[in-house]
């Protein structure tokens, strides 16, 4: 299976990314991460930025849109992300927040992703995304479970059953309100993954 992971990017948070795209290379080195620049970090630039990345995906399997500010923490994301595509029914899978699948992290078959009229944010506000999302047929919620944390804290995936962390989001971390030093807390906050 040929997976693109598309990771838009602001131009000031590229260390984000570059750590995003070495805890891929670490615990899913089967993805190929293709990096899309933006000119800021607003939903409708990301949005536009998947729409514009159309195109590049020809002769994938699977599209995962990833915001910059995560971080992949174990080979278990990608081992339960193509085994829920094993189901030729399901469309789409991706972590839950807020109540909803969200493309901070969403795997999309490429024919549903190219189909789609736009990735672009609601007018009305809604983030990026989340009218296509809306439209998605079958959809399956990754097996993970939010980690308790404090304010400002970023969110952790864990497996429901051993507890161990799968996937992290800074959130916010590619926003203009996000200091240098708040990104580099969060990237050194896992040595074992981008050593």
């Amino acid at each position: 299976m040929k997976i693109l992971a598309l990771i838009p990017t602001p131009p000031q948070s590229r260390d984000l990314t570059d750590a995003l795209v070495r805890s891929l290379a670490h615990w899913a080195p089967s993805i190929v991460p293709l990096v899309l620049p933006t000119r800021g970090v607003r939903a409708t630039e990301h949005g536009q930025a998947l729409d514009d990345a159309k195109p590049l995906v020809a002769g994938s399997d699977l599209v995962v849109l990833l915001d910059n500010d995560t971080l992949v923490l174990s080979p278990l994301w990608e081992a339960l992300m193509t085994e829920a595509f094993h189901d030729p029914s399901v469309e789409a899978w991706g972590l839950a927040w807020e109540g909803r699948l969200h493309p901070l992290c969403l795997a999309v078959r490429t024919p549903i992703f190219t189909a789609m009229s736009t990735w672009q944010a609601h007018p009305s506000g809604w983030d990026t995304g989340v009218q296509a999302i809306q439209r998605l047929g079958r959809t399956v919620t990754a097996p993970f479970v939010l980690a308790p944390r404090g304010k400002g804290e970023p969110a952790t995936w864990l497996t429901q059953h051993s507890g161990e962390p799968v996937f992290t989001h800074l959130g916010g971390g590619s926003g203009e309100r996000t200091t240098e030093a708040t990104r580099a807390h969060f990237i050194a906050s896992w040595p074992p993954v981008l050593a």
